[in-house]
């Protein structure tokens, strides 16, 4: 990812590489202040303050490999990603930015209940006899595969994504 870009936007991104819609509150953190959309200043009892995380971009933090920046999305599934910056980079030249350059697994669908409902949804999909299983055929599809990321699905969508 290019170090220009506000964490807004790189919260666009992830909500590309996840297929997530955007339709739920979410918050960056790193060395202990808060990023997003909605701002408050630090309470007088000791909570974090928070910033507006269009107003910094990647290259405000002043990252370098093994920096983390957490990332919450949606406070009821309350999904946590541990965003770890592995390398920094020169752009090449006629590449376009940001790319996925590879993964492990197949991310979680929007709204499936946070860790614990995804884990359920994968044991009904993998057990033909679940009684859940034809919905979660229905949710992740018949053809889906745990450990497919998908990178090339995931490289379409953030060519979309307008940084």
């Amino acid at each position: 990812m290019p170090a220009c870009l506000t964490l807004l936007e790189l919260h666009h991104v992830l909500q590309a590489l996840m297929n997530w819609d955007d339709s739920h509150l979410h918050e960056f953190e790193f060395r202990g202040v808060l990023y997003g959309d909605e701002i408050a200043p630090a309470s007088p009892f000791g909570g974090p303050e928070s910033r507006d995380e269009a107003d910094h971009c990647l290259a405000d933090l002043k990252l370098r490999k093994g920096s983390r920046i957490g990332y919450t999305y949606d406070f009821g599934d309350n999904w946590e990603l541990d965003i770890a910056v592995q390398a920094t980079l020169t752009p090449e030249s006629g590449r376009t930015y940001p790319v996925c350059v590879g993964g492990q697994y197949a991310p979680p669908p929007e709204d499936c209940g946070g860790l614990w409902g995804y884990g359920e949804l994968v044991g009904a999909w993998l057990d033909p006899d679940d009684p859940e299983h034809d919905w979660a055929v229905e949710i992740l599809g018949e053809d889906w595969d745990l450990e497919d990321p998908d990178v090339e699905r995931i490289n379409k969508r953030l060519k979309r994504v307008q940084c």
